[in-house]
């Protein structure tokens, strides 16, 4: 191993390589610009994609959610263990018989970073903010639901009213873009919120400034005294601030963690993952990633595909240990259909369903009529059993594909791989151009399957294309349905009907994620959506 001073120069080489300078890497942007040098007390993480605004409402960019949670504070907490929903500013909340009002009563003693006292009438004007066409809300309009209208029932009592049940609402609210805001710094700050939101939220770490391309800086909140019951520590954050990292070379950010000049990384390679694991001076949080790491879908409407045993047997081909042994370094565990294991309501029978089964799956297409020719790929009645194979232009998408291109030749099924960069690949598949393609979502709830499989979606997510009334009444139904048990039941019949019936996907696997920590900084908490929780994190002694 490389002795860490070594390292360290390598790493202050490496930062100048992609446009950064030494000073600018370790300097603490803070209301006056301290000394080039580590500031101890404060914790540095690098991440590899700059956020593309830090406005909770129009933000894009899974960066700017994990920065969001340090300085916005959520009505609703979710344990990272149990998943159980936890009081955040909301101290309680009811829901109607009729399921279609939620009732939040808050904390009467939070206060805004610019000093106000928050209350019912901030987060109505947070919401309807969410509602106006004008804000063009993205994830966060998606996130409310169906909400038809916003209730001040007193200065510290909010109603929800809704046109149906909405089963979601309290992931949502717990996930990150339904925070409650500050009125006032959000029209003070006018146009240049999303770039200079001081003030807005009610968060353990306030916004100081941002240095596009460079780096963000957070302060501790002195004022914070509303912590979730999730920590130990519910007063001001032990450490004094965080410096957000923009360095988007990832092996920059590695080496940055072995010389110690970085506290933490948002994004960890797969190959790294040994490297860092052996370093006594570096702890390894590991989560399950929420949603798919990996799965395929097949486009049920044209091209071999569309023959659902063709699809069958494509899921007996593919032997996913061997991709996540070679491709993710065995970084992650087997997927068995459209939601994980960790999530509610998954279908444990699928867990022996698809095994790794060539003889099974040749059986299965030699049932079909299918027969193979001169070169080993089948057909019938003329038509070849080949694919157009849509690949994102990605390292392990593109070494996965190439895998199970393997895996289906050799029971017969020809893959002919087309790699597009981000852009093309999404336009391509969306409008359904391809025969079979790869996909992650990283969505936190069992609702993604609503995003996946319904009619309304074809044209995004819905890979499948599939259209069908039975597939949509399903989906929507788990999202009125707020009974845990009964939802359960609705998600697993979907899951039967996606993995078993229609058989519209071949799963890979479930990603397993490491965020690395400087060992001086104790306490440091990962939630499974893939965010570092600091309210108790402090320096070591």
């Amino acid at each position: 191993m490389l002795h860490r001073q070594t390292l360290r120069w390598i790493w202050i080489t490496a930062v100048l390589v992609v446009g950064l300078t030494f000073t600018s890497a370790l300097a603490f942007a803070g209301g006056g610009r301290e000394a080039a040098s580590r500031v101890d007390d404060r914790m540095t993480i690098a991440v590899p994609v700059e956020p593309n605004s830090m406005d909770p409402h129009t933000f894009t960019s899974r960066t700017a959610r994990k920065i969001g949670y340090l300085v916005y504070d959520s009505l609703v907490f979710q344990d990272p263990e149990t998943l159980e929903y936890l009081p955040g500013l909301a101290r309680s909340w009811e829901v109607s018989d009729d399921e279609l009002t939620w009732t939040f009563r808050l904390r009467d003693d939070v206060y805004f970073h610019n000093g106000d006292h928050m209350t019912a009438h901030d987060v109505k004007f947070t919401y309807d903010r969410i509602l106006n066409p004008a804000t063009q809300a993205t994830y966060a309009f998606d996130d409310i639901g169906p909400v038809r209208s916003i209730e001040v029932v007193d200065d510290y009592t909010v109603a929800l009213h809704y046109d149906e049940p909405y089963a979601p609402l309290l992931h949502y609210m717990a996930l990150g873009q339904l925070q409650p805001m500050s009125r006032r710094a959000i029209e003070e700050a006018g146009p240049d919120f999303g770039t200079r939101p001081i003030g807005a939220g009610a968060g353990p770490f306030e916004f100081v400034e941002w240095r596009s391309g460079q780096d963000m800086t957070l302060r501790r909140y002195e004022n914070y005294n509303w912590g979730s019951e999730l920590y130990q520590n519910r007063g001001p954050a032990h450490l004094a601030g965080i410096v957000i990292r923009m360095i988007p070379d990832v092996q920059v950010s590695t080496i940055g963690m072995q010389t110690g000049e970085l506290d933490a990384v948002d994004f960890l390679p797969d190959r790294d993952v040994e490297t860092l694991r052996n370093d006594p001076n570096i702890v390894m949080n590991q989560v399950h990633l929420p949603g798919m790491g990996l799965y395929s879908a097949f486009n049920i409407n044209k091209g071999p595909f569309a023959d659902v045993e063709v699809r069958r047997a494509a899921n007996y081909a593919i032997d996913k240990q061997v991709i996540i042994d070679t491709v993710k370094r065995g970084n992650a565990t087997v997927g068995h259909g459209p939601i994980p294991f960790f999530f509610h309501g998954f279908d444990e029978r699928l867990e022996d369903y698809y095994t790794y089964d060539p003889a099974r799956a040749n059986q299965i297409l030699d049932a079909a009529g299918y027969r193979r020719g001169a070169d080993g790929i089948r057909s019938r009645n003329g038509q070849r059993l080949s694919a157009l194979t849509m690949v994102r232009q990605r390292d392990d998408y593109i070494d996965t594909a190439q895998l199970i291109q393997q895996m289906f030749e050799e029971v017969g099924i020809e893959l002919r791989l087309q790699i597009l960069e981000w852009g093309a690949l999404t336009d391509a598949i969306f409008a359904g151009e391809h025969d079979y393609t790869f996909m992650g979502h990283g969505h936190g709830e069992s609702d993604v399957v609503y995003t996946l499989f319904h009619s309304s979606n074809i044209g995004g997510f819905n890979l499948a294309h599939i259209n069908d009334p039975e597939m949509d009444r399903l989906t929507e139904l788990q999202r009125v349905t707020t009974d845990l048990d009964e939802r359960a039941a609705i998600l697993r019949e979907i899951q039967q009907e996606v993995m078993v019936e229609r058989v519209l996907w071949a799963p890979i696997y479930n990603d397993i994620q490491y965020w690395p920590s400087n060992a001086r900084i104790e306490n440091v908490m990962v939630h499974p959506n893939g965010w570092f929780l600091l309210n108790d994190a402090r320096i070591a002694d």
